[in-house]
């Protein structure tokens, strides 16, 4: 979403940061697998075929598996876990449906490349959901784009390495900061 904002108004963004990014939504193009896993979207459409079954709460049981299984690399504490799924639960299932079916359009191969924006894209490298390649390939598209890697993280690494995250974050802001100054 961040990167069609800026190609419908590149002058309102100053920068761009992005996590767990890609150029598509799922797939392979051009030879290179990116975007979401085919292992996660199976997940999720057999949560669905679950529920064409009558299976019980099987919203809340894709919520608890995407905390437990897929977004976070290492084993978090309860109170992580409970606070991941219950900001999942927040998104209606009909919403997180629709986002997926909207998003499967999109693809910024052919404008990813005419953005002028400084970006950030920070990809945890153990993400089994947002591939790490689709983040490798779209920092390689976006002229100047920085990739910041975190080595012990996946989906989640502004939890799983707040230091980390934080510090790649404000460097990225300072950088910016001074783009401004040397702009005045």
């Amino acid at each position: 979403l961040a990167l069609l904002a800026a190609y419908a108004a590149p002058a309102l963004v100053k920068g761009l940061l992005l996590t767990s990014a890609a150029p598509w939504f799922s797939g392979e193009r051009d030879g290179m697998a990116g975007g979401v896993s085919e292992d996660f979207l199976r997940v999720m459409i057999s949560q669905r075929r679950s529920a064409a079954g009558g299976r019980d709460a099987y919203y809340a049981e894709l919520c608890y598996e995407l905390g437990s299984n897929w977004v976070f690399h290492r084993q978090q504490s309860p109170g992580v876990n409970q606070a991941m799924l219950d900001q999942a639960l927040e998104w209606p299932q009909y919403v997180l449906n629709a986002y997926a079916e909207d998003m499967r359009g999109i693809d910024h191969r052919t404008r990813a490349p005419t953005l002028r924006i400084p970006t950030l894209i920070v990809q945890g490298r153990h993400d089994k959901k947002q591939r790490y390649e689709g983040a490798v390939h779209l920092a390689r598209m976006i002229p100047g784009a920085r990739l910041a890697t975190l080595e012990h993280s996946a989906t989640m690494g502004n939890v799983e390495e707040v230091e980390a995250f934080n510090r790649e974050l404000l460097q990225f802001a300072r950088e910016l900061a001074g783009r401004g100054k040397a702009a005045a």
